[in-house]
């Protein structure tokens, strides 16, 4: 029987899509040993009181429910590394709070990582994945450049991943989805492995960040596994807050981790030209004030960033915050 693993949630203010998760852990073929809530500052007392309502179900069914509050308010990053340092299993779960969990998830991604001692991490599929429209894939082609590369799941500088997560076949990979991934603990505990905590907020970027470094040291290392099913619950669209973090974060990921040279360089930027320029498709599409707005701001944050660079490349974090997060 394999060992059981640990399931860090990070959390805010969702208890209805959190609720919905606990269930579907309730429901594993395979259960876990514990499960960690680590809730990131929530502005109600609700998400305690969903953790109340399912302590003794827990541990009725010999699962330990542990939760966390992080008040100062850090991000998921933060609580992924928070949730780490409470877990006693050697194989940790990362599900995100508004992920529905099929009910062989568990078992088949802690088969995998047992019976494969070169494997560190593996990500799971998310079945009700949001396909792409034909102008994004036209983009995607020509500014992306997502076909470039034929094995899927590699990072490219802009942070776009050449990979579906709805492919039906199991494959080596260079990027784990934290929102649906199981990590060896020996990653974060014997290697140094962290999440990335100048990534405020929703951490945009943070498993882009983990899985490059990861893969730089440790090649061939990560697996998707798409009999691992989930359902993600989207909660909100694009909008000038998202925006912001989106791009600040990208010019982050890429100037401090990526192995760069003059030909990343000029595909990077080539890559943002393309994110702008889809934004103004996308305007021309539906003229109206939201999608301007974000046209106008994408723009202006991406001088924004490049104002910053050499903040970003020195790593003076407490500087580089100060921008994105004013």
């Amino acid at each position: 029987m394999p060992l059981r693993p640990s399931i860090v949630i990070p959390t805010k203010d969702r208890h209805i899509t959190l609720e919905r998760l606990l269930e579907s852990i309730l429901n594993q073929k395979l259960k876990p040993n514990e499960a960690i809530i680590v809730d990131d500052k929530s502005r109600t007392l609700e998400t305690y009181s969903i953790y109340l309502k399912y302590l003794k179900k827990f541990n009725k069914i010999g699962i330990k429910l542990i939760y966390i509050r992080n008040e100062r308010g850090k991000g998921s990053s933060a609580a992924r590394n928070i949730g780490i340092s409470y877990c006693k299993s050697e194989i940790i779960f990362f599900i995100d709070d508004d992920i529905y969990l099929d009910k062989i998830f568990v078992q088949k991604m802690t088969n995998y990582l047992n019976l494969n001692d070169k494997l560190l991490a593996v990500t799971g599929r998310v079945v009700n994945f949001r396909k792409s429209g034909i102008i994004y894939l036209f983009i995607a082609n020509i500014f992306f450049l997502t076909h470039s590369i034929k094995n899927k799941n590699k990072i490219l500088p802009f942070g776009i991943i050449t990979a579906r997560s709805d492919s039906d076949k199991n494959f080596i990979c260079g990027y784990i989805d934290s929102g649906v991934c199981a990590i060896k603990r020996k990653v974060f505990s014997n290697l140094g492995f962290k999440f990335d905590e100048n990534l405020k907020n929703y951490s945009y970027r943070e498993e882009t960040i983990l899985s490059y470094q990861l893969n730089l040291r440790f090649p061939n290392s990560m697996m998707f596994v798409h009999e691992a099913k989930a359902l993600h619950f989207r909660h909100s669209s694009l909008n000038i807050k998202k925006i912001k973090t989106i791009i600040l974060n990208q010019y982050y990921f890429y100037f401090k981790y990526f192995n760069r040279s003059l030909m990343s360089d000029f595909i990077f930027f080539w890559s943002n030209l393309g994110f702008i320029l889809f934004r103004a498709i996308y305007f021309i599409y539906s003229p109206v004030k939201e999608n301007f707005n974000i046209l106008n701001k994408s723009i202006l944050y991406t001088i924004q960033a490049i104002k910053i660079l050499h903040v970003i490349k020195k790593e003076q974090e407490r500087n580089y915050n100060k921008f994105l997060y004013i």
